[in-house]
């Protein structure tokens, strides 16, 4: 068990299940063991959190982890909880609009937008856009290796959260704009 658990943590990009895939938006799959528990029967349950763009579909990404499970005596659990994969293109009115808000408040020539993968509310709304306060959180105000996103020490600066207060009310602003042109 201790073998195979190895084996499909050795790669983070689902080579071990045969789930690779790519897109020019999202990037590579990402397949990583995140847990390892028992259940009350002494099973043991091994999580993983794939992220994977519009180039595969959840059907193709279960039936082959399935097969592969399959072949080494695992088993799918039929409480898997998936998220789907949605990303708006620069091109998208919304995702232009609040480039230009940026760019307008940070004084930067451009924005570079990214998909992030993780797994929010926006799979849920088509034209959902993830932002957040990257721009003024912990990197300018704690040591290296503190205050990341998810961690015990995940933080903000007071003048970091005000900022990033007024800039989300300038996106909101501009994101009502456009909904009504």
């Amino acid at each position: 068990i201790i073998e195979h658990l190895l084996a499909m943590s050795s790669s983070h990009y689902g080579e071990f299940f045969g789930i690779e895939a790519e897109d020019c938006e999202f990037g590579k799959l990402t397949c990583v063991l995140t847990k390892i528990s028992t259940d009350s029967d002494g099973v043991i349950i091994a999580d993983f959190n794939i992220r994977y763009g519009d180039s595969v579909t959840c059907e193709q990404v279960i039936s082959k982890i399935e097969k592969k499970a399959e072949k080494i005596g695992f088993a799918l659990s039929p409480n898997v909880d998936f998220s789907y994969p949605h990303a708006l293109p620069d091109s998208n009115k919304f995702v232009r609009a609040l480039s230009e808000v940026i760019k307008e408040y940070t004084g930067e020539d451009s924005v570079k937008t990214y998909v992030n993968a993780g797994g929010t509310y926006r799979q849920y709304l088509k034209n959902a856009v993830e932002t957040g306060t990257s721009l003024w959180g912990p990197k300018r105000f704690m040591p290296a290796g503190h205050g990341g996103v998810h961690q015990p020490d995940e933080c903000i600066s007071v003048d970091g959260l005000l900022n990033a207060i007024e800039l989300t009310t300038l996106m909101l602003l501009e994101c009502d704009k456009e909904i009504n042109k």
